[in-house]
């Protein structure tokens, strides 16, 4: 199957669970915007590629999902003209029928006259309410760079909202970056076989546009923004709320290539703790009572208590008559075990640790509270996940059919179900993973090739954990970095079993240095070195990269860090 009707085949199933979604808990419901996409149509587009883009276009009105003048969509082309002939509209089946129809006018690459004429059509028919936001789409530099961004420029200063979309190796950086409203918003696919699966997040971006999320970098429907903390960092998700995620010690985020990364590799500006000796104190800006405490080179937030302010000189806590109630955590006062931080002018609910209680004197969770929880938590996995109980939030599908009488989910070589809440989470102790499939040998099957039962990958980045299978063969592969010698190293089980259901053990012993497979009782093992590379992938049951899909049946997936 060629990579863009798989990713076809994914973006309308997308389309389809996000109308869903919103229609149900409006995401998107909320805001009220109209987008227009400025295509280029001009004769460096190849007739083949024009296809491709109006056959992601077609999915572009569902993935929105439009709602009256709340929420509308249109289409513009340019080359050496520019026209709107799919204006603005709500209506989700003609748009999809006018797409199908656009004609590509050929000549040459005019995108100041098409931004030029979106502006003229949201003055002559936007809606005042509406946000308004532009979609150009292009494979190559304009012929007049300067009146493009001049355009640019005048659309971004009436508050349109401009996305850059530059496929292929024909785009200027610059020229796209100047386009865009914010470099954020430059999205780069490699050919227009990538165009699908990029509007996924761009969706996420159109639909995210307010609150903590906003300005987001996404990656396969995940967001990921910086925090004011060197070592945390915020992940987004349609239809979920924000989290904020804590990187390994010794890590910050790095936006650069969204992932943690060794603290000499990213220049965080707000790391005053840097070469500090644990107990270091400093002030915090604009707050009298709080003050930063260096501890392993990271700062952590305290607070003086009611009545005392942070000295700057002695670096402690001195009575302050006039300094009271200066905690920029925000006490729950229906809940102790948790408290608010404002992030990017949202706010963002935090849990105290196990056994304590928010305490608004102190600004910190040092209140004794066996309420919130045990202090000796019992280890719970990470994912438990069959498919006769397992709520349709616990993971996202891309086409499987789930048979809650069965307790199956069947995946017919063209679907795949991805859980986001393991994107981009670093394994640093034990992992087990447990997982049951079957392969259908009913119709043709791929004896040739490997197909990705559960993978970290498919989303332009290899696999660091796979599951799969080849024939009679069960595979069971990590790769691994050694932090003491610099080295990654990638390490395969196989496993030979005929048995119908296949029951597959993947543990990976982090004490004992060993990768260990079981299936259905029969069992193997290798020596590993290191840790697992963290992956900025979801986990994905039937698809992985550079694999071929999965035909078959999954009956459920346990991932956990737990020992046992």
């Amino acid at each position: 199957m060629s990579v863009n009707m798989k990713e076809l085949i994914l973006v309308v199933l997308v389309a389809a669970q996000y109308s869903i979604t919103h229609a149900r808990d409006g995401t998107c419901g909320q805001q009220r915007f109209d987008v227009i996409a400025l295509v280029d149509g001009s004769g460096s587009i190849a007739t083949t590629d024009f296809q491709k883009i109006k056959t992601s276009l077609e999915m572009f009105p569902a993935l929105l999902g439009l709602n009256g003048v709340d929420r509308r969509f249109g289409v513009a082309v340019f080359s050496n003209t520019a026209t709107v002939p799919i204006p603005l509209s709500s209506d989700v089946t003609a748009l999809m029928s006018d797409i199908a129809s656009l004609q590509q006018p050929n000549g040459g690459t005019n995108t100041a006259l098409g931004l030029t004429r979106v502006i003229q059509e949201f003055e002559n028919f936007g809606i005042p309410e509406n946000k308004q936001f532009i979609i150009v789409i292009t494979d190559g530099m304009s012929n007049n760079m300067a009146a493009t961004l001049a355009a640019a420029a005048q659309a971004k200063d009436m508050g349109i909202n401009v996305f850059a979309i530059g496929v292929g190796n024909g785009p200027d950086a610059a020229e796209l970056e100047g386009i865009a409203s914010n470099p954020s918003q430059v999205i780069i696919a490699d050919n227009f076989d990538q165009l699908t699966i990029k509007f996924v997040d761009l969706i996420a971006m159109v639909c995210n546009d307010d609150g903590s999320c906003s300005g987001c970098i996404y990656r396969n429907g995940i967001g990921y923004l910086p925090t004011s903390d060197c070592d945390k960092f915020l992940q987004c998700q349609l239809s979920h709320p924000p989290i904020i995620r804590q990187c390994p010690f010794g890590t910050y985020w790095d936006q650069s290539i969204l992932t943690c990364n060794h603290r000499d590799q990213v220049n965080c500006t707000n790391a005053p703790c840097l070469g500090r000796t644990d107990g270091y104190r400093l002030n915090v800006s604009g707050n009298c009572s709080q003050y930063y405490e260096c501890e392993g080179e990271v700062q952590k937030l305290r607070a003086c208590a009611d009545g005392f302010s942070f000295d700057t000189t002695i670096r402690v806590c001195v009575a302050d008559e006039n300094c009271t109630d200066n905690c920029q955590l925000i006490e729950n006062p229906s809940d102790v075990c948790v408290f608010g931080q404002m992030v990017h002018g949202q706010q963002i609910t935090q849990n105290c640790p196990a056994g304590m209680g928010f305490n608004k004197t102190t600004c910190r969770c040092t209140i004794d509270s066996p309420g919130c929880g045990q202090v000796s938590v019992p280890c719970e996995p990470l994912v438990d996940i069959d498919f006769q109980t397992a709520e349709a939030g616990e993971y996202d599908n891309y086409g499987a059919f789930i048979d809650t009488d069965a307790g199956t989910a069947y995946f017919n070589g063209n679907t795949a179900i991805r859980i986001l809440r393991l994107s981009n989470v670093e394994f640093r102790k034990n992992l087990t993973i447990k997982v049951a499939y079957r392969v259908d040998y009913s119709t043709p099957i791929r004896r040739t090739e490997e197909e990705a039962v559960v993978t970290n990958g498919d989303c332009g980045k290899p696999s660091t954990i796979e599951i799969t299978r080849t024939g009679n063969d069960t595979n069971i592969g990590v790769v691994t970095f050694d932090d003491a010698t610099s080295t990654s190293t990638s390490r395969k089980l196989v496993i030979d079993t005929q048995a119908d259901w296949r029951e597959v053990k993947f543990f990976f012993n982090k004490s004992q240095a060993k990768l260990l497979g079981e299936v259905n009782g029969i069992s193997g093992e290798t020596n590993v070195e290191g840790t697992i590379i963290r992956s900025q992938c979801a986990f994905q049951l039937g698809s992985g990269e550079g694999l071929a899909n999965f035909r078959g049946w999954i009956k459920y997936i346990i991932v956990t860090e737990c020992d046992h």
